[in-house]
């Protein structure tokens, strides 16, 4: 497996911002990230905890710049293909929280999410993809 890695072209640095994407093909050992990373990234490297704040939605664990957590989701399914994802950024109050089928996935990064950032995504498996919304 070879992880592929997406970002956007804008650069967040203040404001509310969401992204939303659905998965169209997901395999269980797929690690799916998703968050917000620092610009200007190797696209070619594996995202680490000091690459900006993500969610991995294999591990349900949160990689952050000065923390790594995680959340407890068995009360949740696995991740599917037709699933909606959707994340919320406030660089104003610097948090970031996500969302699956509009249902909140634990407390998400409560503090400390700063700019400037870009949405970013990595896929780990050649046979996942998701869609941008």
């Amino acid at each position: 497996n070879q992880c592929a890695m997406v970002t956007t072209a804008n650069v967040m640095t203040a404001g509310e911002h969401v992204i939303e994407l659905r998965i169209d093909e997901y395999s269980e050992e797929c690690d799916l990230q998703i968050g917000v990373v620092k610009q200007n990234l190797n696209h070619d490297e594996e995202l680490g905890p000091t690459d900006g704040f993500t969610l991995s939605l294999w591990t349900t664990i949160l990689f952050g710049e000065d923390s790594l957590d995680s959340y407890n989701m068995d009360s949740y399914d696995k991740f599917v293909k037709g699933d909606h994802i959707k994340c919320v950024l406030d660089l104003d109050q610097g948090h970031l929280k996500f969302f699956r089928n509009d249902t909140q996935l634990g407390p998400g990064f409560t503090q400390g999410v700063t700019g400037p950032v870009v949405w970013g995504i990595e896929l780990n498996n050649e046979n996942d993809s998701v869609s941008f919304m």
